[in-house]
């Protein structure tokens, strides 16, 4: 999945800070827990994240197990995927 940070117009109109999913890849470990392009995520395992530095650093402290968090603009609620790292 390719991942950015929100632009400032998003940060003005969106609820919470994240980073914004831009698009993924068909057949990938993500596209099969059926997350979808736009996804804003909050949080990994539980820790908040505003940026691609909170990202990464989260990544890489979460070992093979990943809990995404967030939500998406255009749906009520917050949604969650759990995926294992290959």
């Amino acid at each position: 999945m390719e991942v950015r940070e929100l632009n400032s117009y998003e940060e003005a109109r969106l609820p919470r800070d994240g980073v914004i999913v831009n698009s993924i890849k068909e057949g990938s470990q993500i596209a099969s827990v059926n997350m979808e392009e736009n996804f804003i995520i909050t949080r990994i395992n539980g820790i908040p994240i505003s940026s691609m530095a909170g990202l990464h650093a989260e990544l890489e402290r979460s070992g093979s197990n990943v809990y995404l968090q967030g939500y998406y603009e255009e749906y009520p609620g917050d949604f969650a995927y759990s995926l294992e790292i290959k």
